[in-house]
This record gives C-alpha cells, sequence and structure tokens, in this order.
C-alpha cells in the first residue's frame, strides 16, 4: 500500500463520451497527477468509435459495462437502467482481489439496458416535444423545470422508453445518471443525485424542489399516483444541500485494493460542465464557455428567472444558509 501523504489531496473523476479521466489537485488547486482511459484504443472489445455507436434514427449509445471496466481495470448526460432485482448490497464489494466489473456481472448483467444513450442522441426528439406540449408550451415547460424539453433530457428518453421498449421499462428499477453511477460504486450503496443533476433529468421541479408529479405521470404513462411513485423511486433521493456536504466515506473495497484512505470522504458528483464552472471560481460577471460535444456557456445568476432560451440550475456548491444561487447554461450540440 502508498505511504499516506501529509498533505490533502482531491481526485475528480470525468466520465466523458470518449475516455475515462481523473485528476488530482492539492490543497491549492495545483495540479499533482492526470491518467485517463481510452475507450477506442484500451477496450477496444466494445468497438466503439469516439466512445459511442451510432444507430439508425439518430441514435447514438454507448456500453454501460464499459464505463464499468474503465473505473476499475484501465451528463454527461447518460442515464443508467438499472434492473429491479438488483439490490444496494451489489455495490458494496467485498473480495479485494476481485475487479470492479467481477463483482457486479458475477451473477449476470445488472442493467436491464446495457447501451446509455448519450448527449449526441436526438432519437427522442418527438417524445421531447410531446411533453413540452403536454405541460403547456416551451415557456410553460421552462417557468416549472428551469429547462425547456428538449431531447438530451432523462424525461425523454424514459418515455420513448417506455413507449418503444415497455419489456426494458417493466423490468427497471432504479435510474441513475452517469455522475450517480461512479459515486455510487466508490460509496457502496445508492448515492443521492445532485439537486443541479436532477434539474438536468427535466422532471425536477426548481420551485418545490422535488420531482414534479404532473411530469413523473406522463412519463409513466398513467395518472395514477402508483405509476409516478414508482418512477419517483427509480429516480431515487435527490442531495438538496448543493455540495455542502459529505454524503459518506469511500467504500472499504477502494482501501483495500487501491490503497485509499479511509478517511476519504465523497461529495456529491455532478455534469462535467458544472465542475469546469466550478473549478475555475468566477466571479459574478463572469462567463464560461466549454466546448465538446455540447458547446456550454454559463454564467452566474442570481435570481430564479427561468426562459426557454436558457437551462437554469441550481449552484452546485453554495451553503444552505445563503440565499439561493443558479447557473444559468446555454447550450449548442452538434447533431
Amino acid at each position: 500500500m502508498p505511504s499516506r501523504s501529509p498533505t490533502a489531496h482531491f481526485l475528480g473523476l470525468e466520465l466523458a463520451t470518449d475516455q475515462l479521466r481523473a485528476a488530482i489537485v492539492d490543497e491549492q488547486l495545483d495540479l499533482v497527477g492526470v491518467e485517463c482511459v481510452d475507450f477506442d484504443s484500451e477496450l477496444t472489445e466494445f468497438q466503439t468509435h469516439g466512445g459511442i455507436f451510432t444507430t439508425p434514427g439518430e441514435a447514438y449509445t454507448t456500453p454501460v459495462e464499459m464505463w464499468i471496466k474503465a473505473l476499475g481495470g484501465s451528463s454527461q448526460l447518460a442515464c443508467v437502467w438499472w434492473k429491479s432485482s438488483i439490490p444496494a448490497s451489489l455495490l458494496r464489494f467485498t473480495d479485494p482481489s476481485r475487479t470492479i466489473y467481477d463483482h457486479l456481472f458475477n451473477s449476470g448483467d445488472p442493467f436491464s439496458l446495457p447501451n446509455s444513450a448519450v448527449a449526441q442522441d436526438t432519437s427522442t426528439l418527438p417524445q421531447a416535444l410531446a411533453l413540452e406540449h403536454a405541460l403547456g408550451g416551451p415557456d410553460a415547460a421552462a417557468s416549472r423545470l428551469g429547462t425547456s424539453l428538449h431531447a438530451s433530457l432523462l424525461a425523454a428518453h424514459a418515455l420513448r422508453m417506455r413507449e418503444t421498449q415497455p419489456e426494458v421499462w417493466r423490468r427497471t428499477g432504479r435510474l441513475t445518471l452517469a455522475s450517480t453511477l461512479l459515486c455510487s460504486l466508490l460509496l457502496g450503496n445508492w448515492a443521492p443525485t445532485s439537486e443541479s443533476e436532477a434539474c438536468a433529468t427535466g422532471m425536477w421541479s426548481v420551485a418545490q424542489r422535488m420531482w414534479d408529479d404532473s411530469v413523473l405521470e406522463i412519463v409513466a404513462g398513467s395518472s395514477s399516483a402508483e405509476h409516478a411513485g414508482r418512477l419517483s423511486m427509480m429516480l431515487g433521493d435527490v442531495d438538496l444541500h448543493a455540495g455542502g456536504r459529505k454524503i459518506g466515506n469511500i467504500s472499504p473495497y477502494y482501501v483495500e485494493r487501491f490503497g485509499f484512505s479511509p478517511e476519504t470522504i465523497l461529495l456529491p458528483f455532478t455534469s462535467d460542465y458544472l465542475c469546469t464552472y466550478l473549478s475555475l471560481c468566477p466571479s459574478p460577471t463572469d462567463v464560461v464557455l466549454q466546448f465538446g460535444p455540447m458547446d456550454v456557456m454559463l454564467s452566474p445568476a442570481t435570481q430564479f428567472i427561468p426562459n426557454r432560451q436558457y437551462t437554469l440550475v441550481p449552484h452546485p456548491a453554495q451553503d444552505t444558509a445563503e440565499k439561493r444561487r443558479y447557473v444559468a447554461m446555454l447550450m449548442n450540440r452538434y447533431d
């Protein structure tokens, strides 16, 4: 086991479309080291191109199994579909001599859907438009959810799955965003979704700070509270503390296998663009630009003034005693 460092270090993981990247910084935010796993060249058995598969109908997906192998062996806007039979205990890995992949897949595939849609996917545009219409149009949807409905949102993907692959919908017990997947694997239990990430699903009421029952009923396909309640359970808990507190310590598996300190704490994971925003510590007058599969412009916002032209999410790292702050995002996707 490596010797313990006398100073604190911080590890960041980015699950990008093409790579899993890791960076370590010290208390002054100076870079200590970086590492990455390139999906195309290092996990060639999945035969991805740029980390994704393309299929007819503007569908772009990536294999979740590949992410697991990258984390253990070597938001993005992506969702992981877990089978209803999968308990939280599956995430509590017990044998440090075995890989994460071996633990998860020892008793079969834990996922009800093997490939997860990525940001480039536009196959769900009809469902996004249907949701938007059901909520009263783009302005009404933005006022309610902090965002207009677009094809990348989990709400649109979930609706499409229920309509086109009902067998997958029936055997799914939990939906986690890619960020929550990583956090759950490191925690050894189901991790809560951060509030800013919940907003990225298109099913979160920013004003009420809870899952929006009307949207859940539309996606679940019934006005029955039972169906909406099942979808709410599938989405799981949301951390309302805006990243201001730890959600737990790292699982003992990583202490024994990789030499992490048992005192290593985990904070809520969030999307890569919000992490980029936080890392730059922008002032109230700054604007942050990030380029990638989706180009994003991020700007601080002191009030919740929604508009269909941009997405407005709670600031992912603020003290709960502070007045609520937000981040406004303008997005442009290359289809």
